[in-house]
């Protein structure tokens, strides 16, 4: 677009120069024509005075002669002044060049101002056809389809529009679209990833990513997209597909630890239905001969405080919570999350163990949690911390409280 308007910009004075070098070149022709017409009456002239002096010409033909090139030659003569005079023909000429200028500003203005405000014709089209639906008094399901197309096609061409993409996303999920909605959503996580972000935002594509996944029956596809979400921020929506997604591909233990996280996240709420889900799943492993207990998993209830400057870490940081045997470094347990308050609720169990062992198996635990300004899992200078909390996975308080600050 940027090339167009250089083009109609420049398109104006490149055909008044073209204009004005054109009248300049008729002007001096026609300014050398008199002036040759003026020597050559003057040659005449000499002509018949030496003539005459030699007794060529007698004084009647010489008088007679004279007075015609003499005539001639101010016509010629008042032609070469003329120009210059005549000032009123002068400025009707300027008069002309600028009003011509100035028309052609003027038209590249007006279409200036008229994309501005309209757009271009294809954007215009979805507008009406949008504009039309909503004043439409009945449904019309093909020229809904219809408009959603074309904005999709307008939308190729403006692969950075992020918010045009995130409507068209949303329309698509909204009229069971979920093939499109999922290259959508998969556009604007690309276009995302690509430059600075809130990760709150990457973790949300995710999650809707992971339904699209979901309402297409790609059962191991919309549990991936949910665990990369629920990496980056725990979500009501993401932490109860999730469990719902395990238990159709049979990770059984897997569902009920999901579904126990999203229980914690909400204490407040009526989860009698998250409750029969974890039943099911616990009746699904009795079939398999496993007798599940809820109480074997060891599960740490983490209350994190922060420092009011939370608001203001970048997109890069991130929280470790984390549970180890004191004085070692190696972690039993450990959970990387996105900074998303002021004060979190996060669940860490024996499923986030890294070595396979449980975190029941010890008598004594060091519970930490720091926040990397630079999302590294290795601590390092200018990191937030917390004061690590000594507690016995057998015997632990219902919330552990943790107060983050700032060095």
């Amino acid at each position: 677009m940027l090339y167009l308007w250089m083009l109609l910009l420049l398109l104006p004075a490149l055909l008044f120069l073209l204009f004005a070098v054109r009248l300049r070149k008729q002007l001096i022709s026609a300014q050398d024509s008199t002036i040759r017409a003026i020597d050559i009456h003057r040659e005449q002239l000499a002509q018949l005075e030496q003539q005459y002096q030699q007794g060529q010409l007698n004084e009647a033909d010489y008088h007679a002669l004279k007075q015609e090139q003499q005539r001639a030659l101010l016509a010629d003569s008042a032609l070469s002044v003329a120009p210059q005079n005549n000032k009123a023909v002068q400025q009707s000429r300027r008069l002309g060049y600028g009003w011509w200028l100035g028309l052609s500003l003027l038209v590249c203005s007006a279409a200036f101002v008229a994309y501005q405000q309209l757009g271009s014709a294809s954007a215009v089209k979805v507008q009406q056809q949008f504009a039309e639906l909503a004043n439409a008094d009945e449904f019309d399901a093909e020229a809904v389809y219809r408009a959603i197309s074309d904005y999709q096609a307008l939308l190729q061409t403006q692969p950075e529009n992020l918010e045009g993409w995130f409507q068209l996303a949303n329309l698509q999920k909204d009229l069971q679209l979920y093939q499109p909605a999922l290259a959508s959503f998969q556009h604007l996580l690309n276009q995302i990833r690509r430059v600075e972000h809130n990760v709150l935002d990457e973790a949300s594509l995710l999650s809707s990513i992971g339904e699209m996944h979901f309402f297409l029956a790609q059962r191991p596809e919309a549990l991936a997209a949910f665990e990369q979400s629920l990496q980056l921020a725990q979500t009501n929506t993401a932490l109860g597909l999730a469990g719902r997604v395990s238990y159709e591909l049979g990770q059984y233990e897997q569902s009920i630890d999901y579904w126990l996280q999203l229980k914690n996240a909400n204490p407040e709420a009526d989860m009698s239905l998250i409750d029969g889900f974890i039943e099911t799943s616990i009746a699904a492993l009795a079939a398999q001969g496993i007798d599940y207990q809820l109480s074997e998993q060891t599960r740490l209830q983490l209350k994190l405080l922060l420092p009011e400057a939370w608001q203001g870490l970048t997109p890069q940081a991130a929280l470790f919570v984390y549970a180890r045997v004191p004085g070692e470094r190696q972690p039993i347990a450990v959970k990387r999350l996105a900074v998303t308050a002021q004060q979190m609720s996060i669940l860490l169990s024996d499923n986030d163990s890294m070595t396979g062992a449980q975190m029941g198996d010890f008598s004594e635990l060091e519970v930490l949690a720091r926040i990397s300004l630079s999302g590294s899992a290795s601590p390092s200078a200018g990191d937030w911390q917390a004061e690590p909390v000594l507690v016995a996975p057998q015997n632990q308080p219902a919330v552990l409280q943790l107060t983050i600050r700032q060095p």
